[in-house]
């Protein structure tokens, strides 16, 4: 007979836990646990992925076993939940069996459409977001697996894309705080994380847990201390509101599965002079040795980010391969955006 624990992760994807103490003592895995999630519910958002954030400026060592343990395909765990039942009163004990959290390798689909994606928010539970195909007129590329990130610091790259010649025309002052939007293991997040200097800050998200570790190995080998790795979801960063100065997103807008959820997080991360920086590979331009499905035109970059309250400010065309586009926030409300979307209908 198959017990709790021989269930596949389709019968146990929604299964999120929350608890509002755990004994920091019980051990260093639950205390990694506590520390994400007092990180992750600062906008009070949660979705199928239970650990949001990577803080690696708390207790370095215990957040890489919890990292190490989380490259498992499952994880199982059976934390101390302290409940309090009164102050001076005393402390009842419970223990809370932890379901088997799916934490896939492969990361390069959004949660099937066959898992029933549930959370819970304020002890309700909560539908999630299904992963779109299309979306105005453009297929949808797949994330790029963790297993091609030494692509991404190939030598030949900056020959290819001039990415020296990016990062000084960007706009990074010193003392900035700016998010490298699928960061991947860090190519362009520790060269801003040392522009701005000590008194900025960067805040690398990544959907890929291996993603991160990678760029946590670089990081030390830089001896760079300013960046935060931090796990975002496919429908929802985790950004805290009015926070970035500047977002980047470079070759990695195209991935995203659900785009107007993840604009409209990060246009209400972006302060209000907040600029996001998109590059994305040219579709015009049939000799970019690029894949179509990964490239973009200007035209459709300026349909969708219109459409989902952005205006164009400026653009940087001397890239060989690339655009360069920057977009602030427009007048509009959230509302008016919303049913701007809402009338264009079955082109979403």
């Amino acid at each position: 007979m198959a017990t709790f624990f021989d269930r596949g992760p389709d019968d146990l994807a929604d299964c999120v836990v929350r608890s509002n103490k755990i004994a920091d003592s019980y051990c260093d895995l639950t205390a990694a646990f506590v520390n994400t999630s007092k990180r992750f519910r600062i906008n009070s958002r949660l979705d199928w992925n239970p650990v949001q954030w990577i803080n690696v400026h708390q207790n370095t060592a215990m957040q890489e076993r919890c990292l190490t343990m989380l490259n498992l395909r499952y994880l199982y765990v059976m934390p101390l939940i302290l409940l309090p039942i009164g102050e001076g009163i005393g402390f009842a004990f419970k223990f809370v069996l932890v379901a088997p959290i799916s934490c896939r390798s492969d990361t390069s689909q959004s949660p099937p459409a066959t898992v029933k994606n549930t959370a819970f928010q304020d002890n309700q539970a909560i539908e999630l977001p299904t992963g779109q195909q299309y979306y105005l007129g453009r297929e949808i590329a797949q994330t790029m697996h963790y297993t091609g990130a030494s692509w991404l610091i190939r030598e030949s790259r900056e020959q290819e894309e001039r990415c020296s010649m990016l990062l000084a025309n960007m706009g990074l002052k010193t003392g900035m705080t700016v998010c490298d939007m699928g960061s991947g293991n860090g190519y362009y997040t520790i060269p801003i994380a040392q522009l701005i200097g000590d008194r900025g800050q960067v805040i690398a998200v990544d959907v890929q847990i291996e993603m991160l570790t990678r760029l946590r190995e670089r990081m030390t080998e830089s001896d760079v201390t300013n960046i935060t790795p931090a796990l975002g979801s496919y429908h929802d960063p985790h950004l805290e509101d009015e926070t970035l100065d500047l977002l980047l997103m470079v070759d990695v807008y195209h991935e995203f599965s659900h785009p107007e959820l993840m604009l409209r997080s990060i246009r209400r991360a972006l302060k209000p002079d907040g600029v996001i920086c998109l590059v994305e590979y040219r579709a015009e331009d049939p000799k970019v040795p690029i894949k179509p499905l990964h490239k973009m035109s200007k035209a459709q970059i300026n349909k969708e980010y219109t459409a989902n309250g952005f205006t164009l400010i400026k653009e940087f065309d001397k890239l060989p391969w690339q655009h360069v586009m920057f977009f602030g926030k427009d007048d509009r409300s959230p509302q008016q955006i919303a049913e701007s979307l809402n009338a264009l209908g079955a082109d979403r």
